[in-house]
């Protein structure tokens, strides 16, 4: 690089980047190697942190040094490498978790036509009253997951259609199905939990299985969910919660709610009373064939 004699102005070629303590040859002034600038007017070499050119006088605008400038671009040339390197690190990274979703998702893929094909074999059998066939072919779809097996093997185990009755090997594949989010395998578990069937008996187990399978808008739980609110049962009592469980049952059509909410109208529980709505919902209930419903309305006021 250049530099210069700060008193005479003699110019010198040194290491770049050199910071070596010099002697002017010229007039014998000690001084600091230093990169110098180049005036844009005269062309003259001046020392970096000249504020103006010493032969002409004209003023620099640029006070940052070459130096600091090459500093600068070669910290930003390797943030820019940095960043470019992390940038293909999270590009691989990316490519490889598409790849490993891909894979899980065919290999998923690939096993349901098998837990198929195991749960078909298994109603085949089931419908030509080869009990121990099916069971064995529910077992295998059901061990690898497959829902409505889990629900079928359940039944049987829980029926003893020609098996060992076996209660609590009912209610282990009730809960597996039921985790799967089954309707009727939850509906069974707060059956089996409030009748300490295969399990010690429970009203709040009960109650909860009931209501998970309630807010799947199955009729018949709703009703139960009702009935336990109205009697606090597993449950705080509350007629207004019953009330609105047995409504959401009713407008399902399910008879027994369409009875319960006549009652509840025509005596005024947890409703202010109304024998137009008490009949009303009589007649829905007794139109399906409920007894109760065709008694109360040969009674109902009106």
């Amino acid at each position: 690089m250049k530099t210069v004699c700060p008193n005479c102005h003699q110019k010198y070629e040194v290491p770049e980047y050199s910071m070596l303590e010099m002697v002017c040859k010229n007039c014998n002034y000690k001084f600091s190697a230093e990169k110098v600038k180049f005036c844009q007017n005269c062309g003259e070499a001046n020392q970096s942190q000249a504020s103006q050119c010493h032969n002409c006088c004209n003023p620099f605008k640029e006070m940052r040094t070459n130096i600091s400038r090459e500093i600068t671009d070669d910290t930003s040339n390797k943030i820019s490498h940095k960043k470019m390197v992390l940038k293909s690190h999270i590009g691989e990274i990316i490519i490889l978790t598409v790849l490993l979703i891909l894979i899980v998702y065919f290999l998923a893929i690939k096993k349901i036509p098998q837990q198929e094909n195991y749960y078909k074999e298994g109603e085949s059998c089931y419908v030509r009253g080869e009990y121990f066939k099916a069971r064995d072919w529910y077992t295998k779809a059901a061990e690898e997951g497959y829902t409505k097996a889990q629900y079928k093997l359940a039944r049987m185990y829980y029926e003893g259609r020609d098996l060992p009755k076996d209660q609590e090997e009912a209610l282990n594949w009730y809960l597996k199905a039921a985790k799967q989010g089954d309707v009727l395998s939850q509906r069974n578990i707060g059956y089996m939990y409030l009748n300490g069937l295969g399990v010690m008996e429970s009203a709040t187990e009960g109650f909860k299985w009931y209501l998970k399978a309630a807010k799947q808008q199955d009729a018949d739980s709703q009703f139960f969910v009702g009935m336990m609110y109205y009697k606090g049962k597993g449950i705080k009592q509350d007629s207004l919660e019953a009330f609105k469980w047995f409504l959401k049952s009713a407008e399902q059509k399910n008879e027994n709610a369409q009875y319960i909410l006549g009652e509840m109208y025509n005596n005024g529980q947890g409703v202010d009373r109304d024998y137009e709505k008490a009949r009303f919902w009589y007649t829905k209930a007794a139109n399906q064939g409920n007894p109760k419903a065709t008694d109360a309305l040969k009674t109902i006021k009106r």
